[in-house]
């Protein structure tokens, strides 16, 4: 026989891990994260609608988690050393989908002359919608992870994680380029156009080089 004392004091605890459950399960579960602020941030950024398009409507969230749990929030500032290893992702996305990753730097080498940019820090492709996150034995990345690395004296520049819908699984993606300079001028609006791929989420943070 259980006391009603004893019941009830479990029933509360095991609300509250339900409700914490629920925040480390949706992405970016804030009260003030929603289609409009995201939308209103991409637009502050000059990201939308310049380098998302028109008709992106934000209304998907994406979660980015670095390590010792920073999070991504639609332009905060993180330094080089506490993104300099690859991050955990998590979106909301359709089970029978695949979609496609992409960690982009359009201010190379300064946000007034990018001239190099974008700059392709990461590609991952094959994500299970099922998943809902990037740390899966299913994807691949055609791109490995580069931190940011801005050069000094040249400002802030923007990370930003852009998350498809891939048409289908494709396992004959083109291979791209590891090296240096070739990451540079990376068309990514180009990419999606070729390989049918629709933006489905949009997150960004902030970066500059110390001596800047």
């Amino acid at each position: 026989m259980v006391s009603p004392l004893y019941l009830s004091s479990n029933i509360f605890i095991l609300f509250c891990s339900s409700l914490l459950f629920c925040f480390l399960c949706i992405p970016n579960a804030l009260a003030d994260d929603t289609p409009k602020t995201r939308l209103k941030a991409l637009q502050k950024a000059g990201i939308f609608p310049k380098l998302t398009g028109e008709v992106f409507r934000a209304d998907k969230a994406l979660g980015v988690e670095y390590q010792g749990g920073l999070q991504v929030t639609m332009g905060n500032f993180l330094t080089p050393a506490q993104t300099a290893k690859s991050p955990h992702i998590r979106f909301q996305g359709d089970p029978d989908s695949t979609y496609t990753l992409m960690l982009i730097d359009p201010d190379a080498p300064t946000i007034a002359d990018p001239k190099w940019g974008p700059w392709r820090h990461w590609i991952v492709v094959n994500i299970p919608g099922e998943r809902q996150s990037s740390n899966s034995a299913q994807s691949t990345q055609l791109t490995s992870y580069v931190g940011p690395a801005p050069p000094p004296k040249t400002g802030d520049h923007r990370y930003i994680f852009l998350l498809y819908k891939q048409p289908s699984f494709n396992k004959n993606y083109p291979p791209l380029s590891e090296t240096f300079d070739d990451r540079r001028n990376f068309n990514f609006t180009d990419y999606a156009i070729k390989t049918g791929l629709k933006l489905h989420a949009v997150n960004f943070f902030y970066s500059k080089n110390a001596q800047s």
